[in-house]
């Protein structure tokens, strides 16, 4: 409860784990850091003091830090996040350590009474002519709605670095209408994240928690453009790679083995690296 607690209180950045290929190796972490708090100047600091290692990540080529920086808190998710405190106090720092590789989300709620009354306030607007969208902006989730992505941008950018110094992974699967990984809202969805992180490309796109929906739905080729969605988004330009998640290990086969070499680049899995939980060893 404490904890709990505290997790209200003080919002921390979510971590994640780069694990290396090799079975055996654990994720080594700099021993002093923990004890050696930075100087000032290198918290404020807009280059990597390259402190974590960096590992390559699968076949992309990308060399990701041995931590990332999980930005679900950005989004208010375990307590509200103030835009100073996040650029600086978050993602500024965390840059200055050596994190180069960021994750965010548009992870919303989903909840059908919710869905008809923002349809229907969407077709007033529109006929009004106002632009909201009652969608991005009502709607909260693991990642504040569409906060986290919407944050994360004002922080990349307060960064003042080359685009080539940071990787970006995002995601799509969950809307306030529910689950869907229909080609369309695949496609729809790479060009919202885009326009709310002001990126031209994201580093890596996830097809996220993929066990709520239908796996069919997941590796279907979009018929009418005799492609799949995931290479199409690449040839696009807009994402690097493409990635799916979730947490049950036996749906990456099913995935993997019904799907064109090379469709599916980056898999992200959780929970199955801890002491109660091996599976990855």
């Amino acid at each position: 409860k404490l904890w709990l607690l505290l997790r209200q209180q003080i919002p921390l950045p979510s971590v994640t784990f780069c694990i290396p290929s090799t079975p055996n190796r654990k994720p080594q972490l700099n021993p002093n850091r923990a004890h050696t708090p930075p100087a000032p100047s290198a918290i404020m600091s807009s280059s990597p003091a390259a402190t974590l290692e960096l590992r390559e990540l699968g076949n992309t080529g990308l060399k990701v830090s041995c931590i990332g920086f999980g930005a679900s808190p950005l989004g208010n998710v375990f307590g509200p996040v103030s835009d100073d405190d996040a650029v600086a106090a978050a993602v500024r720092e965390a840059f200055s350590l050596g994190i180069n590789f960021f994750d965010t989300s548009p992870y919303v709620k989903s909840n059908p009474i919710l869905v008809c009354c923002l349809n229907f306030l969407d077709c007033v607007l529109d006929m009004m002519k106002v632009r909201f969208d009652p969608f991005d902006d009502v709607c909260g989730g693991y990642y504040g709605g569409t906060l986290s992505e919407k944050v994360l941008e004002k922080c990349l950018k307060a960064l003042e670095v080359p685009r080539s110094e940071y990787i970006v992974a995002t995601k799509c699967g969950l809307y306030v209408e529910g689950f869907d990984f229909s080609s369309e809202r695949v496609i729809r969805s790479i060009g919202e994240s885009l326009a709310r992180l002001q990126l031209d490309y994201v580093d890596i796109f996830h097809c996220h928690d993929i066990e709520f929906a239908s796996l069919d739905q997941v590796i279907a080729y979009d018929s009418k453009r005799d492609n799949s969605c995931a290479l199409e988004i690449k040839k696009s330009g807009k994402a690097r790679f493409i990635g799916i998640t979730g947490l049950p290990l036996n749906i990456f086969t099913y995935v993997l083995d019904r799907v064109s070499p090379g469709t599916v680049d980056v898999i992200l899995s959780y929970c199955h690296y801890s002491i109660n939980d091996s599976a990855l060893e």
